[in-house]
């Protein structure tokens, strides 16, 4: 909780400092000096703040709770004015977030008018009532929503469209939608030890290796997926296998480090296990690391329209996930898209975006604009499924594969994302809420749960799949 009462300790000072800065005109430099002071003075206090609270995540925290606490500051209003006022950079990254948005809005606004509203994802949504609610209250707000469903009537399981990897896939392959193949799926430890054990399971698997997931574990602190390589099937290596699996059995996920931790496990307390095998991605060689790899965008998407994803796997440029959108028009960009990122650790920090460079070191990754990969694939497929899941607010992980632009294919989706999107979360979380405010959509209902819909139950449009 120490993170969290150090960000409203922060926040207590924000209308200050924004009046500060609004009291400035930057016409001298003496005034644009004195600016920068007074954000510097923040950010000075926000660091010194969390290393002087026993417990912070910044003094003796795990990786992943400074990870969750660098996302929370990238939401606070104190923090964004200081560093807009101690940083050009950032600055001029949240200019270019703003003007997208402000681009991408009308368009925004179109899809909602025309957008069909699953009742499910109403009742959720019920407790978005501003647009100056920031990313985490809205998934908070979603998580709540979906637990008081759940506690008044345990038939509205709906959220294992999402944390329920079995369902999750099940509701993939009902609606056709592209995925890594799955090889089997067992509903019980015991077939899947027998198989293991018999070599069953092996037999099964023409290539190695195969990534193994546990379906009621989908948060990734779990580690709950791994790979799967077929000396691993055999001797005292299957032993020490079943023993992992044996304990990610009974185990269960805790939202430990969200404000949600009680209505996020009472999700994830009533899933069953299961177990799956599955194909892996098709890897694409870079040149620059002088191996394959992995290429995934996580995509969100509003009212069944893309907005921008996240590219975590840029290895060898940037500093955490870079972002990728649909571009500027105002600043001269195609319809293929953009990528940003941070070119190091205290551009991160500043929230500071440079685009991809077109040489040198990551210009390797330019051929997921180039392509056109975006335009042609990832944006189609992922509003296909939001579509088709009736849903306002979803993430849609998506693997590509280089020059194949019309071969991607679903990992995964998420409905409480935790990625971080720099300036873009503020204007994201706006797009996210408006139709709720002003209730620009069309609400439907059905008897099917989310994970059972198919195209045939949604009354709006739903893009096509993407062809050739």
């Amino acid at each position: 909780m120490a993170q969290w009462h150090s960000g409203r300790m922060v926040n207590r000072y924000q209308d200050e400092l924004k009046q500060a800065v609004r009291s400035l005109r930057i016409g001298t430099a003496s005034q644009a000096l004195k600016m920068k002071a007074a954000g510097f003075a923040v950010l000075v206090f926000i660091f010194v703040l969390q290393m002087m609270i026993p417990g912070s995540s910044l003094r003796q925290g795990t990786f992943r709770q400074k990870e969750r606490f660098a996302h929370q500051l990238e939401q606070s209003k104190g923090f964004r004015v200081a560093v807009l006022a101690t940083h050009a950079g950032s600055a001029a990254s949240y200019a270019r977030a703003q003007q997208y948005y402000e681009e991408q809005l009308p368009e925004f606004r179109a899809a909602s008018s025309t957008f069909h509203l699953h009742q499910y994802w109403q009742d959720v949504g019920s407790g978005i009532t501003s647009l100056t609610m920031g990313w985490y209250d809205l998934i908070g707000s979603r998580i709540h929503g979906m637990a008081r469903k759940y506690r008044a009537d345990t038939k509205f399981d709906d959220f294992k469209v999402e944390k329920d990897k079995c369902v999750m896939y099940d509701f993939l392959t009902l609606n056709k939608l592209p995925i890594c193949p799955l090889i089997e799926k067992w509903d019980t430890l015991e077939g899947f030890v027998a198989d293991l054990r018999s070599g069953a399971l092996a037999r099964k698997v023409s290539s190695w290796p195969v990534f193994l997931k546990t379906c009621h574990l989908t948060q990734g602190s779990s580690a709950s997926t791994r790979p799967l390589f077929k000396k691993e099937t055999e001797g005292a290596a299957a032993d020490v296998l079943a023993t992992w699996l044996a304990s990610k059995w009974t185990y269960r996920a805790d939202d430990w480090e969200r404000p949600w931790r009680k209505d996020g496990n009472l999700l994830t307390d009533h899933l069953t296990p299961g177990i799956i095998i599955q194909k892996p991605s098709v890897l694409s060689f870079n040149p620059e690391l002088g191996k394959p790899q992995v290429a995934e965008i996580k995509v969100e998407v509003f009212w069944g329209r893309a907005y921008a994803g996240v590219i975590t796997d840029i290895k060898n440029w940037g500093h955490g996930a870079s972002v990728a959108t649909r571009g500027i028009r105002a600043q001269g960009h195609d319809e293929r898209g953009v990528i940003e990122g941070f070119p190091d650790a205290f551009q991160h920090f500043v929230l500071s975006t440079d685009y991809l460079p077109k040489t040198g070191t990551g210009a390797w990754y330019n051929w997921i604009i180039e392509q056109d990969h975006l335009r042609k694939c990832a944006w189609p497929l992922a509003e296909r499924a939001a579509r088709i899941m009736g849903i306002d607010a979803v993430r849609i992980d998506i693997f590509m594969v280089v020059d194949q632009p019309l071969n991607c294919v679903i990992n995964e989706n998420s409905l409480s994302d935790g990625m971080g999107y720099g300036h873009h979360m503020e204007f994201m979380s706006k797009l996210w809420a408006e139709p709720h405010v002003t209730k620009t959509y069309t609400p439907y209902s059905n008897a099917k749960r989310i994970y059972e819909q198919t195209v045939a139950d949604v009354p709006g449009p739903v893009p096509d799949m993407p062809t050739g």
